[in-house]
């Protein structure tokens, strides 16, 4: 029976070695990624020229107003951290929520939620 469970678990959690970086701080090499977190916010979503993207912003932290598009899967260097208050518009509540400032291959430095940013454990 505890395997059932198990598998249940892995199947819906996504890569069980990779943890997204909006309730953990993450540091060093990671991946932007498209999961159900990250598009139900609205910071990614599908690109006919080139599939599903990430937004980031090159301005600073962010969830409107991106500037660049990256492509899922893109590794990235984490180069710091920062935790600020998110504003859900329907009920007005305060969380706090992690942003990254990532080396981007080609695209230079940029700053991404981390509901769209995952790493190693």
């Amino acid at each position: 029976m505890l395997a059932a469970v198990v598998v249940v678990l892995v199947a819906c959690g996504g890569e069980p070695d990779q943890t997204l970086g909006s309730n953990n701080i993450l540091v060093g090499n990671a991946t932007l990624t498209c999961g159900q977190a990250c598009a139900a916010q609205g910071q990614c979503g599908d690109s006919l020229e080139r599939g599903k993207v990430i937004l980031l912003s090159s301005f600073g932290p962010a969830t409107s107003g991106h500037d660049i598009a990256a492509q899922e899967n893109t590794p990235v260097v984490i180069n710091s951290s920062q935790q600020l208050p998110v504003v859900r518009l329907r009920t007005n509540e305060q969380l706090p929520m992690n942003f990254y400032q990532v080396t981007v291959p080609e695209r230079g430095v940029a700053w991404v939620a981390g509901w769209c940013i995952a790493g190693g454990p």
